[in-house]
C-alpha cells in the first residue's frame, strides 16, 4: 500500500475515478501508534456523487481531518505510542 506523508495545514485531495460512477462511499480511519496497529472503526464516512456527466469526484480531506487530531504538548518527539498518526482510507466505488 503507498504512503503519503499529509500536512493538514495545506490542502489533501482524493479523487476517485470509474467508467459510469454513480456514488463513493469513504472510510476514513485515523489511528495512533504503528502502522500495523488495529485500525478500529471509521472515525468517519463521506459518501460522494459525481457532478453532472463528471466520472469522478474529488475529496479534500484536511479540514476534516484536523477535527481528529489534538495536539498532545506532553509527549516526547520519540514517542511512537500516541505522537504519530495514521490515516487509511477505504473507498467503494459504485
Amino acid at each position: 500500500m503507498p504512503e503519503t506523508k499529509i500536512n493538514i495545514r495545506s490542502p489533501f485531495y482524493k479523487r476517485y475515478q470509474q467508467a459510469d460512477l454513480e456514488k463513493v462511499v469513504l472510510d476514513i480511519y485515523v489511528y495512533s501508534g504503528t502502522k500495523n496497529t488495529d485500525k478500529g472503526s471509521p472515525v468517519i464516512t463521506l459518501e460522494k456523487t459525481p457532478i453532472g456527466t463528471n466520472d469522478y469526484v474529488i475529496f479534500e480531506l484536511s479540514e476534516i481531518l484536523k477535527e481528529y487530531l489534538e495536539p498532545n504538548i506532553n509527549t516526547p518527539l520519540n514517542s511512537n505510542i500516541t505522537y504519530v498518526k495514521w490515516l487509511q482510507l477505504e473507498a467503494t466505488l459504485t
